[in-house]
């Protein structure tokens, strides 16, 4: 299944959004978890990021 993912951030106290597509043959519960996985181990190295949100959209 291929999605357009949307992930909602702020850093700075500025907010974000960053937009993607992506294609999984995982359930889209699995693709959220990963997402926001990837996004707080980047926010790790900063003082103030955070992430605020992510949704889905099918394709």
């Amino acid at each position: 299944m291929k999605y357009r993912c949307y992930v909602r951030w702020t850093h700075s106290g500025r907010e974000y959004l960053s937009e993607f597509t992506t294609e999984t043959a995982n359930p889209e519960e699995w693709l959220i978890q990963d997402i926001t996985k990837c996004y707080n181990k980047q926010f790790r190295y900063t003082i103030d990021g955070r992430l605020t949100g992510v949704e889905l959209e099918r394709m």
